[in-house]
């Protein structure tokens, strides 16, 4: 009985610290039209206009700009976006593991002090890419840069990510 009252109020204290990282980041976001204007024009493609929302309540805050981009049957939906959803983006590359098969690789880089993980379809030529832009863990709530591609090799798709400064968007968020 003593150790289940423990554990409870570990649990408790984990939860309550959770929580006290989601209040205090409340309000701290920088606006999606800011993020907008850090989603660039890339040479060779075509960029529809950038969209986005910050949404706020019950000490909770998100942020996400959205912008798509075309060059032939290429296209690449790039997100960047901060808040409690954004987690889930991540997880698939939480543990590290590299898995790569006749039809995928999901796998984690380090490129430039920052952490990729890369998920692809070989059989569609398709996946998603997801940037964390937090060299080391300067802020509560991981921002991300997530590009989901199509028609296109995952390599190419980085190269193509790349080319935003993942420096510039990481700055928004401190």
């Amino acid at each position: 009985m003593r150790s289940a009252r423990k554990l409870t109020g570990i649990v408790a204290v984990v939860i309550l610290c959770f929580f006290s990282t989601i209040i205090a980041t409340a309000g701290t976001l920088p606006s999606y039209t800011e993020l907008c204007n850090r989603l660039v024009n890339i040479n060779g493609w075509q960029a529809e206009d950038c969209d986005g929302m910050n949404m706020s309540g019950s000490g909770m805050s998100m942020v996400s700009s959205t912008r798509t981009y075309t060059s032939g049957d290429k296209r690449v939906e790039v997100v960047v976006a901060c808040g409690t959803a954004t987690a889930g983006y991540w997880a698939p590359f939480q543990s590290g593991i590299t898995v790569e098969s006749k039809e995928q690789v999901v796998k984690t880089e380090e490129i430039d002090s920052y952490r990729v993980g890369i998920a692809f379809e070989k059989q569609n030529n398709s996946g998603s890419i997801v940037i964390l832009l937090d060299k080391g863990g300067e802020t509560p709530m991981k921002p991300i840069l997530v590009g989901s591609f199509e028609n296109m090799h995952w390599e190419d798709a980085l190269e193509f990510l790349k080319q935003f400064d993942w420096d510039d968007l990481a700055k928004a968020f401190k």
